[in-house]
């Protein structure tokens, strides 16, 4: 009998301590979790630049105008950084199919300032090359719209 109270409070005791843990050591603990958490320094982003792109706008069999777009690619950390910089002739081959690809479109050229759309083209034909989502964002750092004059004659 001495041994089946003694045994019912020692359960007693260790489920009292894992409750009491539960109720007030676990919220503790995410409270520092989430103060350490505020006080320590964001990750700088890292980026890829990559050489400027340039793309000939066609209507009716003539090149109409020149885009060039100047990209650094985001990536999401060191390990990202490595692949992107391990495969850049690849990658710059793949978004710049993707790019004459997409200004073929007639719309994509009429609206060749509204980067948006082209932007989320790139950076999901980068990570398909790339076998996984390394690339987080495409920002354009630059770009310009040169137009050519047809001659008359």
């Amino acid at each position: 009998m001495r041994r089946a109270i003694l045994l019912f409070l020692v359960i007693l005791l260790l489920g009292g301590g894992g409750i009491a843990f539960w109720k007030v050591g676990l919220p503790y603990l995410q409270e520092r979790e989430a103060e350490s958490a505020a006080t320590a320094p964001a990750p700088q982003p890292l980026f890829v630049t990559l050489d400027p792109f340039m793309v000939p706008m066609i209507r009716g069999g003539v090149v109409t105008r020149h885009l060039t777009l100047a990209i650094k690619l985001e990536v999401r950390d060191d390990a990202g950084l490595l692949l992107v910089e391990g495969r850049i002739p690849h990658l710059r081959d793949r978004l710049l199919r993707e790019l004459y690809g997409l200004y073929a479109l007639r719309y994509v050229q009429e609206h060749a300032r509204e980067l948006d759309y082209t932007k989320e083209r790139l950076m999901k034909a980068g990570n398909e090359l790339l076998g996984e989502p390394v690339v987080i964002d495409v920002l354009v750092t630059g770009i310009e719209n040169r137009e050519f004059q047809r001659p008359r004659g």
